[in-house]
C-alpha cells in the first residue's frame, strides 16, 4: 500500500507544479527590427536564444522569420530563436 500512497503523493505534486507553470502568448515579430523584437521578448517575459542572420531582400535587421508561430503559447521565461535579414548584397 505504500507504494500506491507514494505514487499518488508524486502525481499531486506534479500536477502543482504544471498548475504553476505561466504560458504567454508569442506576438508575431515578422517585420519588427532586432531591437523591437528583444524588447517585445521582455516586455512578454522572454529570453532571445539565437539570432540567425540570413541574406534577404527585406532591410537589414528586420525579423524575416520566428521559430514559433504568431499565438503560440510558450512558458514564460523560454528560450525564443528568430532569423533576421542581412540586408541584400548589391553585386558590383
Amino acid at each position: 500500500m505504500k507504494e500506491k500512497s507514494t505514487e499518488d503523493y508524486l502525481q499531486r505534486v506534479c500536477q502543482k507544479l504544471v498548475d504553476r507553470i505561466q504560458m504567454v502568448v508569442v506576438r508575431n515579430l515578422i517585420g519588427m527590427t532586432r531591437e523591437e523584437a528583444k524588447r517585445v521578448a521582455v516586455e512578454n517575459r522572454l529570453k532571445i536564444d539565437i539570432i540567425i542572420e540570413r541574406r534577404s531582400r527585406k532591410p537589414r535587421d528586420v525579423i524575416i522569420a520566428p521559430k514559433h508561430s504568431e499565438g503560440a503559447e510558450v512558458p514564460v521565461g523560454a528560450f525564443i530563436t528568430f532569423t533576421i535579414s542581412k540586408g541584400w548584397l548589391i553585386p558590383r
